[in-house]
Parts: structure tokens; sequence; C-alpha cells
């Protein structure tokens, strides 16, 4: 889930190995899960226009719990104060812009290794 269409291209070339499914923005992405899709690891950008990966997270938290364990989150950094607080109140990873493939497949793997 990324609201930058690069951003998502490059996931899915690095990912080529996985079944990808993308969602451009954080509506889309709940659009998917309220359809009954069940998803191993989602990948989600915190800061998206309109509907954030905070707001994706609180959808899940109240709609498909089992999903919450399942979020490896991407960020950019301009981290607000709701963003900070946010990220220490849960456990979920959290894979930093700019990133490198290696980076991303093998954080990928571990979580989908320990989940």
């Amino acid at each position: 889930v990324d609201d930058e269409e690069q951003i998502l291209r490059a996931i899915s070339r690095a990912l080529k190995s996985y079944e990808v499914t993308t969602a451009d923005h954080g509506q889309h992405a709940i659009d998917l899960l309220s359809k009954g899709n069940d998803y191993d690891l989602i990948l989600c950008d915190l800061i998206m226009r309109d509907v954030s990966g905070i707001d994706v997270y609180n959808w899940l938290k109240k709609n498909k719990r089992d999903h919450l364990e399942r979020v490896l989150f991407i960020t950019a950094g301009a981290f607000t104060s709701e963003l900070r607080d946010f990220l220490a109140s849960v456990r979920n990873q959290v894979l930093h812009k700019p990133f490198d493939t290696k980076t991303l497949r093998w954080m990928v793997a571990q979580k989908l290794h320990t989940t």
C-alpha cells in the first residue's frame, strides 16, 4: 500500500517471487480487505493522502485483528508527534525509504517466517 506508483512498481519487482497485490492508496487497501481478502503480509506506507497507514491499521484493529501482526510499515520519515506516538504504541517493524531491494526482501522473508 503506497500512494507513490514508483514505490509500488519497485516493491512488485523486488518481490516477484511472491504473489503481490498492490493498493495505490489507503482506502483501496481497506476495500480489498473488506472483500474478505486475506494477506500473509501487508507492506503499508504510513503517510498517504486521505487515508493514512495509521487509518489502515486502525481499520484492521476493528475489523481484522488477526492481520495486525502482519503489517510492515514503510515511511520516508517526516515524523510528526502523532506518527511518533503511533509507532511507539505498536510493535510493527518499519522499513525506511529509500530502501534497497535486498533489505526489503530480507525483511519480508523474516516477517513471513515468524508469522
